[in-house]
C-alpha cells in the first residue's frame, strides 16, 4: 500500500498546484478587467470575485477528474512518474 499512498499524495499535490494557480490568475484577470472597464470599486471587487469563483471552479473541475482518473492525468500537467 505504500506506492498507492504515494501516488494519491502526488495527486493532491497536483490539486493543490491547480486550484493555487487558477485562483491566483483567475483573481489577477478579475482585477485587471475591474481596473479596465469600471469606475465603481463596488463593480471591480465583484469583477474580481467572479474571477476568483471561475479559477476556483475551474481547479475544482480539474482536481476532481485528476483524482478519479489514474496517472495518465499526471502526465497532462506535466507530472509523468
Amino acid at each position: 500500500m505504500p506506492g498507492s499512498d504515494r501516488v494519491h499524495d502526488e495527486k493532491m499535490d497536483a490539486c493543490y498546484d491547480v486550484m493555487l494557480r487558477r485562483f491566483v490568475y483567475s483573481s489577477a484577470v478579475g482585477v485587471f478587467a475591474g481596473l479596465l472597464f469600471f469606475r465603481s470599486p463596488s463593480a471591480r471587487w465583484a469583477t474580481m470575485a467572479f474571477g476568483a469563483g471561475v479559477g476556483l471552479g475551474s481547479g475544482y473541475t480539474d482536481c476532481s477528474r485528476i483524482l478519479k482518473d489514474s496517472n495518465s492525468s499526471l502526465g497532462l500537467l506535466g507530472r509523468a512518474d
